[in-house]
């Protein structure tokens, strides 16, 4: 089974499940137990796999005794057996002398003497082996047949009978009813629990002896003496008792469900029976070649036993030969064909059993969604799983009924509504907890919701973070459903208090946290949240344990303490009393006394629960000596290990102590057998206990026996979404942590082999320990992924790894190991990676590595929450700069990153699809980081502040009004909600006790008496007392346009900007005296300043500004010292602020538009850094404005900058310049010129003459070539006469030979010839002309050019030509748009109208006119084909009123076919061949694919936040098997497998884009905060990289360097 287990252990888990194959007889050689339990640890384990629906499988095995035996059953079978004696005695006399080694038994006295009261001193005296042995061997061979019926049998063969069961069986009074019960194997054969292996087995084997003389007594005798029934239950095996608890219906389904039976059969082994294996497959009689006649009638009525349970569909029959070496699979072929058969019948069989009862989950997907909706369901199991423990607790809650009383008094007395209940280790607060947790909701009027959490009851409960999530859960379902939650633990607390603000008092809510003190250190107890006072109708109840750091942290809050009362001797034997009761027992008086004794020195529940579970190994017969209980709990803790370390073995105790004390939140059983199995300590004990072989694996019924012993001590919890073992009480993990490890150096040991473990490199790791188990699924025509992730390596590798003390393992395999990162973040969150990363700390060196990957992932964190998918994008869009700058300075010079070139290499190969820039696309990690105060449960619309205190006060969109105390960054105060008043700015005034909301207009009112109000170039002066006019300011220029103003104590401060250099502008702040309001000084700003919020701080001492972008959606903080006049730009951040506040240099608060946070920014770390300090003269970073791929050089792109007259050539295939260009031109041409790119050549038309109403109309009269490669003019051409357009409407033609666009009166379309500067064509409504038209004899032509130099007859003959074609155009509508195809060969152009032109320029043809008198016909909403032989575009057709996608033919003029019904279409794409049309409609996160052609239609989600605009961009690609989407952000569908693929979150707005040809999905990407131009490819582990051609297609001198050059 050793290939079968792999494969159904990785089919379970890809399905969410835990798989175990439980064998208990696996590396026991002989089944000898010291305490009888082998039936019930195997009944025990047979149970627990039904409750999990497991299927079973048997095997045959050796007989066994009863280990208990009823006292009425026992008396008749000992009756029976002195009525042979005395039968025989009066046949045949006998006198039958006992050896004088053993005193003390005789046949005289009562009958009560003759079985157990003269036993009892031989007992006490039969410590000898070598006496034990004389005993065992009172049965010689031939006696033994005279066992039989067949035999005869004399009075010494009886008394041999009656003195084994007088030996070994003992009446225990304490059972109710009385039984006799199996002594301990070491009762009579101490030597079992001997270290010496051969003394050892030399007691096994004399056990063995008597064992089958025992039974053999029973076999035959019992069955006279109590009837055949009850014997044969006596003498049932191991396999028997399986057979029939197994093989039976569980509730509704019968065996046959769950379970199946193997039978194989050799049928010539009967001829082998001399063989040395036959044994093995057969009973034999012992020593003998012949089959036992009595084991193989057994075996045959167990088969027809079974067969009568079990119908014959779940019994397999298999017949294997004999082979030379028995059954031997490795040599023999047969055999191993044999095997394997069975193998695959079992795999199947498990296969489809597991199938049945599995559960069916929800359809896929995107990432995101199925991320989300695992998520919420694992929040909700851990409630209920909560709940469920509550309810259990609950009914167990028996003591202390006057207290919960007492409780509920104080509850409901408390003015603070805060109970803090303590209590010592042990005393049972937990059950008291559950016990409030039911009777809360008696207490109060309503409907009372109660929150209850155990910390420590599961994995989860101890991460406080994730219990304020669950709270905060529960909380928004009840009163504020739909509500969306963060997962960062600041906000969390914040939206906690938030949600409770909500509460009223016909739903009052009741939270209880218990065990505080097991919160994690792993996440640090962070308390003082819960120190905050309470809304009303909010009870809050925490228990604690006395004298714990969490207590004394506890008692500096307002809470009214409660003490848990020691257990009173009434509660003590009222408890005894039930539970002996309850498990049918009793005990003897001296035994009683020393129980409630104990429990009196100890009167917690705990050591009574831990007191009573040690008496229940107590029988009548138990020596008074041996009834030792410790009077402490640890003390009795102590006795119990060591009674544990003699049962079962000191090393295997310890090794299990030790995993199960020092595991995170607890171990799985199969980490605990796998360690276990790899100690060589216990190994080497099991081999000497329990087999003479060497051993490499722990047996599982020792791990059984074990679990067994421990009991209550050792529970099953949920943890990492699988079961895990830990103590039931700290209290034990303290006293074995004490025990078992002497030093720190013997933890790190643990640590470390735990840490192996996960880092197994084995052949089956890939199963057993993946980051994630993958299933693919197929349904319909589309496949898809769902994975199931390995939270045990995730959250315990780092864990184990830095315990261990191994940093860097920690940083190469986790930190810096770009699939775990990404596992790790998708499967719980990127938080948790924070939290490893400040984890990552070198003793002796700084790892900087760490701080910038901290830095990126905080940039990204909102991101990665909602989509951990964009793991490699974020970090490579973030640090792909920094990474490709970091080279050497010399040779053997060490690199700055020592772990990020690593990360990001990996990250271009994911595992999953993903969207990779090539570049830095992001803004990078350095910058200053804001902290979010969550609280709001709806966007801030508004945010003001106080005068005198750092009180902050915000206003919702649903109405509600918080303040804040930004010191302790928390909500103080809220006001109810008022859906009428949504205020756009709010201020605090009267020292804080007035509020002024405002909608629409503001009204201000100042401390200092006076308000600014400006209006273009002028400030006005108000008086705030009396509501005049003090002074108008003016700006020290008529240029100058006022943006914002501010006052301090000193100053009025007016912020203008003024026309700096061509195309820019610059920020100054003039200052103006507060008193005599004269103008003062200037201070300089610069042109990188966009000015949109001004605050300054209460000093007056600094003024801060927020710079916003509506373009680029980015917003700058930049600040200036008033005394020093230093500007300096302090960070950016994604976003539009809306609104700014500055309090101090510590405290400076934003909020964006459409956010529910508050941003704060400290700015005292860097309003001192001199590297801010901002250059005023540095010309201004510019975003793209248009991007060209060249065609004919595919390496090559060149982007024309936002800053006319920048030009940049990329290159797109050498990794040195992805950060930057290979050309940077400045000053080429003006805002007002037109420049477009054809072939690394620059196309400037420029010179445009001014409008003249008598003459001609505005053009371009000179054309300029640049050279790219040359950086040089090639030429100039002059005369020209091009009418201005905007620059998107021109196209170059015929390898620049030839200019697009359009007439003046936009009527039709003009073919300018840029070699002769001429005219070449005209395009109009389905006619091609000439510029020059049909000459009369004597009539010449002449060209505009012409006639501005020409003579007034000649410019009177123009004039007269231009009067008469103006009137035919009057004739034409205008055009309001045109398409043309990807060859340039097919123009499309639209006229406001119901019809389309398509024009050829290649054969310069109007082709056809297309119609449809029903619908106005648009290219708005279009897309043609590369070869121009198909249109789609959207429509609405007025008679039907239903709106359509239409796909025409452009070779027939005619409407190919239609799509109806599609409202709201925005963006539209369809392939080369025109058979797969994809369009995106309005406000959905939703792709429609239709198959023209074959009718066909479906649509595909995108990712939830996802919302498609007008302004939304699609294309095809990869032969259009895949979309492509921007809208906001840029996102890939694979419309083939009609699912989602990735997306690429952006901080900034993309200016331009433009897909790249190939069969390969690649963009480039022109941001609009940013020169640079970002590759976007995409990447899979199956991914092959594009390549873009040699080094040899250079063409600007680029450097050789031995980086890579394929980029995708």
């Amino acid at each position: 089974m050793e290939n079968v287990y792999p494969r159904l252990y990785l089919y379970c888990k890809q399905r969410g499940y835990d798989f175990r194959m439980i064998d208990l007889r696996c590396g026991v050689s002989n089944p000898v137990s010291e305490h009888h339990d082998t039936v019930r640890l195997h009944l025990d384990t047979l149970k627990k796999c039904q409750e999990t629906q497991c299927s079973g499988f048997f095997k045959y095995e050796d007989r066994i005794l009863p280990c208990t035996i009823q006292k009425e059953e026992f008396e008749s079978i000992i009756r029976l057996l002195e009525k042979d004696k005395d039968l025989i005695s009066k046949k045949k006399a006998v006198n039958f002398t006992l050896p004088s080694s053993k005193p003390g038994i005789t046949s005289t006295g009562t009958f009560q003497e003759s079985i157990y009261g003269h036993y009892l001193s031989f007992g006490d005296e039969a410590i000898n082996s070598e006496e034990l042995d004389k005993s065992d061997e009172m049965f010689s061979d031939e006696e033994e047949g005279r066992l039989s019926p067949a035999g005869e049998r004399s009075v010494g063969d009886v008394e041999k009978e009656l003195t084994l069961f007088q030996m070994w069986y003992k009446l225990d009074m304490n059972s109710v009813p009385p039984l006799y019960r199996l002594l301990p194997v070491s009762t009579h054969h101490p030597d079992i629990l001997s270290s010496d292996r051969k003394r050892r087995k030399l007691s096994r084997t004399a056990w063995m002896g008597t064992l089958q003389r025992l039974w053999k007594v029973l076999h035959y005798r019992a069955a006279e003496a109590i009837g055949k029934e009850q014997a044969s239950v006596l003498l049932r095996t191991v396999l028997d008792w399986e057979m029939e608890e197994g093989v039976r219906s569980t509730g509704q389904a019968p065996p046959e469900e769950h379970c199946h039976c193997y039978k194989r059969i050799i049928p010539d082994l009967y001829h082998c029976l001399s063989h040395k294996r036959a044994a093995l497959y057969v009973d034999l009689l012992r020593g003998q070649t012949e089959i036992d006649p009595v084991l193989s009638l057994e075996h045959q009525q167990f088969v027809d036993r079974l067969h009568k349970k079990l119908r014959h569909t779940n019994i397999y029959e298999r017949k294997v030969g004999w082979g030379r070496t028995g059954l031997d699979p490795k040599h023999n072929s047969s055999h191993q064909f044999y095997t394997e058969r069975i193998c695959s019948h079992v795999e199947r069989t498990v296969v489809n059993s597991i199938s049945k009862i599995a559960k069916k989950t929800e359809k896929h997907g995107t990432f995101e969604k199925m991320r989300r909706a695992v998520m919420r369901q694992q929040i909700q199991e851990e409630i209920q799983r909560h709940k469920q423990h509550s309810l259990d607790l609950a009914k167990k809650f028996t003591l202390r009924q006057a207290f919960l009383v007492e409780v509920e008094k104080v509850v409901k007395q408390s003015s603070s509504r805060q109970i803090l209940l303590l209590g010592k280790p042990g005393w049972g607060t937990t059950t008291v907890m559950a016990a409030i947790a039911q009777q809360a909701t008696k207490w109060f009027s309503g409907t009372v919701k109660v929150l209850a959490v155990f910390i420590g009851f599961s994995g989860e409960s101890r991460n406080i973070r994730l219990v304020l999530q669950s709270l905060c859960v529960q909380l928004a379902e009840t009163y504020r459903p739909q509500t969306q939650l963060s997962e960062g633990f600041p906000q969390l607390v914040n939206e906690f208090y938030a949600l409770l603000a909500l509460v009223d008092s016909d739903r009052p809510v009741v939270i209880l946290l218990d065990g505080l003190d097991d919160l994690s250190d792993e996440h640090g107890p962070q308390l003082s949240w819960i120190l905050t006072s309470l809304p009303k109708n909010v009870y809050l109840i925490l228990s604690a344990t006395t004298n714990s750091a969490c207590t004394q942290t506890l008692l500096s809050g307002q809470f009214t303490l409660l003490s848990l009362p020691p257990l009173n001797i009434d509660n003590i034997t009222t408890a005894l009393e039930s539970k002996l009761l309850h498990d049918h027992r009793r005990l003897q008086p001296e035994q009683w006394k020393t129980l409630v004794q104990a429990c009196e020195s100890c009167p917690s529940p705990l050591y009574l629960e831990t007191a009573y579970s040690e008496s229940l190994r107590w029988t009548a017969y138990t020596a008074q000596s041996s009834l030792k209980l410790p009077a402490s709990l640890r003390g009795l803790y102590v006795h119990m290990l060591t009674r544990l370390e003699k049962d079962v073995g000191k090393q295997l105790v310890r090794r299990v102590a030790m995993l199960v004390s020092i595991s995170r939140h607890g171990a799985t059983e199969e980490e605990i057998l796998h360690l276990l199995s790899k100690n060589g300590k216990v190994l080497q004990e099991v081999s000497s206990a329990h087999t003479s072989a060497v051993v490499c694996k722990l047996p599982y019924i020792l791990w059984v026996r074990l679990k067994e012993e421990l009991g209550l001590h050792l529970r099953e919890v949920s943890a990492d979404d699988t079961w895990v073992y830990c103590w039931m009480h700290s209290e034990l993990r303290q006293v074995c942590l004490q025990r078992y490890f002497r030093n720190e150096e013997s933890r790190m040991a643990v640590h470390a082999d735990y840490a192996d473990y996960y880092r197994d490199k084995g052949p089956n790791s890939h199963i057993f320990q993946p980051t994630a188990w993958i299933l693919e699924e197929t349904e319909g025509d589309d496949k898809f992924k769902r994975y199931w992730f390995n939270l045990r390596k995730l959250r315990g590798l780092p864990f184990h790894l830095v315990h261990s003390g191994q940093i860097v393992p920690f940083l190469v395999e986790c930190v810096f190991n770009y699939e775990f990162l990404l596992h790790k973040a998708w499967g719980t969150s990127v938080l948790e990676i924070e939290e490893d990363l400040r984890k990552a700390v070198l003793p002796d060196k700084e790892v900087i590595d760490v701080e910038v990957l901290s830095g990126a992932l905080e940039l990204s964190r909102s991101v990665l929450l909602r989509d951990p998918c964009q793991l490699a994008s974020q970090l490579t869009g973030r640090l792909g700069k920094m990474v490709i700058e970091d080279r050497p300075v010399a040779r053997g010079d060490p690199l700055k990153f020592q772990y990020l070139h690593t990360l990001l290499a990996q990250c271009s190969r994911s595992c999953l699809p993903v969207l990779l820039p090539s570049s830095t696309c992001l803004l990078p990690p350095g910058g200053l980081q804001h902290t979010l105060l969550a609280g709001p449960l709806s966007c801030v619309t508004a945010l003001g502040g106080s005068q005198q205190s750092t009180t902050a006060v915000t206003c919702e969109a649903d109405g509600s009004v918080k303040f804040w105390d930004l010191e302790q960054r928390r909500i103080i105060r809220r006001l109810v909600p008022t859906e009428e008043l949504v205020a756009d700015s709010l201020s605090l005034g009267f020292n804080d006790t007035l509020l002024i909301l405002c909608m629409g207009q503001a009204l201000l009112v100042r401390f200092f008496g006076k308000e600014i109000n400006m209006s273009g170039s002028e400030a006005g002066v108000f008086s705030a007392k009396e509501g005049t006019v003090l002074r108008v300011l003016s700006a020290r220029h008529d240029a100058a346009s006022i943006q914002a103003v501010d006052m301090t104590e000193d100053y009025l401060l007016l912020f203008c900007r003024y026309p700096y250099r061509q195309d820019s502008q610059i920020i100054h702040i003039e200052l103006f005296s507060a008193e005599s309001f004269q103008y003062e000084r200037t201070i300089l700003g610069c042109s990188q300043d966009f000015v949109s919020q001004v605050t300054v701080n209460r000093a007056g001492t600094h003024a801060v500004a927020f710079c916003c972008s509506q373009r680029t959606n980015i917003t700058g903080l930049i600040t200036w010292n008033l005394e020093t006049e230093d500007h300096k730009h302090i960070t950016l951040f994604t976003g539009i602020l809306t609104k700014g506040l500055c309090f101090d240099m510590r405290l400076c608060l934003g909020i964006c538009s459409g956010e529910r946070y508050v941003r704060l920014w400290d700015l005292t770390s860097r309003i001192t850094d001199q590297t801010l300090t901002y250059n005023i003269h540095k010309s201004r970073s510019d975003g793209t404005k248009e991007l060209i791929p060249m065609g004919t050089q595919p390496r090559y792109a060149v982007c024309l900058s936002e800053r006319p007259g920048t030009v940049f050539v990329w290159n797109l295939g050498r990794r040195r310049f992805s950060c930057r260009p290979v050309r940077a031109l400045h000053g080429l041409y003006s805002s007002s010129d037109v420049a477009l790119v054809h072939h690394l050549r620059l196309y400037i038309l420029t010179n445009r003459s001014s409008a003249n109403t008598t003459q001609s109309p505005p053009c371009f009269q000179t054309l300029l070539v640049f050279d790219l490669i040359k950086r040089s003019y090639i030429r100039k051409q002059t005369g020209l006469a091009v009418i201005p357009c905007p620059q998107h409407e021109y196209k170059l033609l015929e390898n620049g030979a030839t200019l697009l666009g359009l007439s003046e009166t936009r009527d039709h379309l003009i073919l300018w010839d840029l070699d002769s500067g001429s005219i070449k064509r005209r395009l109009d409504g389905g006619v091609f002309k000439n510029l020059q038209p049909p000459l009369t004899p004597g009539t010449q032509f002449m060209m505009l050019w012409e006639a501005q130099t020409g003579n007034q007859e000649e410019e009177k003959k123009l004039t007269a030509q231009e009067t008469s074609h103006k009137k035919q155009e009057e004739k034409q509508p205008a055009i309001d748009q045109y398409l043309i195809s990807g060859d340039k060969q097919v123009v499309v152009c639209s006229y406001f109208s119901h019809k389309l032109d398509v024009f050829s320029l290649t054969s310069l043809e109007h082709l056809h006119t297309l119609e449809d008198t029903s619908s106005l016909l648009s290219l708005r909403t279009a897309a043609l084909t590369h070869s121009g032989e198909h249109l789609v575009l959207t429509n609405y057709n007025q008679e039907d009123h239903y709106p359509a996608v239409s796909l025409w033919d452009l070779q027939t003029g005619k409407l190919d076919q239609e799509l109806r019904e599609e409202p709201g279409v925005c963006c539209v794409a369809l392939t080369d061949d025109a058979r797969r049309v994809v369009f995106g409609t309005t406000g959905s996160n939703k792709l429609t694919v239709w198959e023209p052609f074959t009718r066909n239609v479906k649509r595909i989600c995108g990712y939830e936040s996802l919302r498609i605009e007008a302004s939304s961009e699609l294309y095809m690609t990869e032969g259009g098997t895949k979309a492509m989407l921007l809208s906001g952000h840029l996102g890939l569908w694979d419309v083939e497998a009609g699912c989602f693929l990735s997306t690429l979150s952006l901080d900034s707005a993309v200016s331009c884009v433009e897909p790249l040809s190939g069969n390969h999905v690649r963009v480039l990407l022109g941001l609009s905060h940013s020169p640079a131009l970002v590759t976007v490819g995409y990447t899979s582990g199956t991914f092959s990289a594009a390549r873009w051609g040699s080094r040899a297609d250079d063409l600007f001198d680029e450097s050789s360097s031995s980086e890579d050059e394929a980029k995708s």
